[in-house]
């Protein structure tokens, strides 16, 4: 029996979603397993590292269906940008990201990498985002994660 193409999404789409899940319930044991281990402390090491390597997981499986179509944004203010933003990365401040994501970004589908100092920000923009209909969007944290997750050099 040949492979019907029209088809072929639903396949995707259903693949996502299994990886999707599965970073989901790791993520949620990784989780208990901290609060267990006693490592609730905000920037405790160990939790940072294992939310660096979470973060490079989903942003990697990601990576190869973005192309050269994703854009990156910095939602810091301007002295945090003008201090250090990541090379090519576009500055958009949380506060003005509702009314101008639409100068930046038409394609409400096209990837969207969201960074600000320590992933609060940028994570209220995504929800912003997806608010607004844009479909393709990623919170990277903080500076720091999303150069080493991006691979992008920090520029002045």
């Amino acid at each position: 029996m040949s492979a019907n193409p029209k088809y072929a999404p639903s396949w995707c789409i259903f693949l996502v979603a299994m990886f999707l899940v599965h970073y989901l319930g790791v993520a949620l044991l990784l989780k208990n397993s901290l609060i267990e281990a006693g490592l609730t402390q905000r920037n405790h090491p160990v939790k940072q590292q294992l939310k660096s390597i979470l973060l490079s997981t989903a942003l990697a499986s990601g990576s190869a269906l973005a192309g050269a179509n994703n854009i990156i944004i910095d939602v810091r203010s301007g002295s945090e940008w003008a201090a250090g933003h990541l090379q090519s990365a576009q500055h958009l401040e949380l506060g003005m990201v509702a009314q101008n994501i639409h100068s930046l970004v038409e394609d409400k589908d096209q990837r969207i990498y969201l960074y600000c100092r320590s992933g609060n920000r940028s994570g209220q923009a995504k929800t912003i985002l997806q608010e607004l209909g844009y479909t393709n969007v990623v919170n990277a944290g903080g500076l720091e994660d999303a150069s080493r997750t991006l691979e992008r050099e920090i520029t002045k």
